[in-house]
């Protein structure tokens, strides 16, 4: 698992929002390798996410982390699940001159 505070995604205009759940740490289920290379396992993006980007990280609770690790049934369950809602900014708002 990758812990953040959240993440960015950007729309298809090139606006870049956060995303978060207002808790300290979000849960973001990866894949580490030998290389010490790690990537971010993303999935279908839920009522939040999906007016910005149709995918999102999938989001682990902290009581799948164990399982997440070290039990397949865990893993097989959590990588099925719709990821909770999330609270949506960005910092600016895109303008274009043309529409």
């Amino acid at each position: 698992m990758i812990p953040a505070k959240g993440f960015y995604e950007w729309s298809p205009s090139k606006e870049k929002y956060w995303f978060e759940d207002g808790s300290p740490i979000l849960f973001l289920a990866g894949c580490f390798n030998a290389q010490r290379k790690f990537v971010i396992i993303t999935t279908n993006a839920n009522d939040s996410v999906s007016p910005v980007h149709s995918r999102m990280p999938l989001l682990l609770s902290e009581g799948e982390l164990e399982g997440w690790l070290f039990d397949e049934d865990t893993m097989k369950v959590a990588l099925q699940k719709i990821p909770q809602m999330l609270n949506r900014r960005t910092d600016y708002e895109q303008m274009s001159l043309f529409s």
